[in-house]
């Protein structure tokens, strides 16, 4: 979900098979782990069809993934898409989503204590190699525009927070974060989003103060309260 929506098997990516409304309907379920019920995923990806248009193309795309996820694993009895209580989720035991393992990784740092550095780092440390790209990048719906926003913000105060914690005692992984952020183009230029900004674009790192013997250039970061509070 990270970068364009793509399904992958331990053999590769799925290239063909999978309809457009089915990559939809994925993103969308991502967004609710937990499930959404029938209505609430046609109101959102299919607002304007006809009430039967609308429950069609929705049961096109659940059989679209259902049968590209059998024909690619082999695996004929799963459905991959489970129903139960008026809602449909994706199988958590079957299919793994980048999105959860970052947001995980997210809430983990989150619920680390206020004194639990090393804790906080730790979660910290995977974040910048979990984001890979933008939510649902190759979208251009609303709902999926306005996630990846907010995603990408979270991940910059997150990046922000952990240069913060590292840079005293290791600068030179605090301008490696810097880089591969900067490289990668992770929410850099984050338009109309001061916090952002500061979070990492306005984060300048000397080269040659980094290497310095013992000495780092200053790191603008924005302060570990506000960071944390909004992951």
């Amino acid at each position: 979900m990270l970068g364009p929506v793509l399904l992958h098997t331990a053999d590769g990516p799925i290239t063909t098979g999978l309809r457009t409304g089915a990559k939809h309907l994925l993103a969308y379920l991502a967004l609710h782990p937990k499930g959404a019920t029938r209505d609430q995923a046609i109101g959102t990806l299919w607002p304007d069809a006809t009430p039967q248009s609308a429950v069609n193309a929705f049961n096109s795309a659940t059989s679209s993934i259902r049968g590209v996820l059998r024909t690619a694993t082999g695996l004929t009895e799963p459905r991959f898409l489970i129903h139960t209580a008026g809602r449909y989720r994706i199988d958590h035991d079957l299919v793994d989503v980048d999105l959860w393992q970052l947001t995980a990784t997210l809430a983990d740092a989150k619920r680390a204590a206020a004194d639990d550095t090393d804790s906080r780092i730790n979660a910290l440390a995977q974040v910048s190699d979990l984001y890979t790209g933008g939510f649902a990048e190759d979208f251009g719906f609303s709902w999926a525009e306005t996630y990846r926003e907010h995603l990408r913000r979270t991940v910059v105060d997150a990046l922000g927070h952990y240069v913060q914690l590292v840079k005293e005692d290791k600068p030179e992984l605090a301008l490696a974060t810097l880089e591969r952020a900067s490289w990668r183009g992770r929410g850099v230029q984050v338009v109309g989003d001061e916090g952002g900004q500061q979070g990492l674009d306005g984060q300048v790192v000397d080269r040659a103060g980094m290497a310095a013997a013992g000495g780092a250039a200053p790191v603008s970061c924005p302060s570990p309260a506000r960071a944390v509070d909004s992951l």
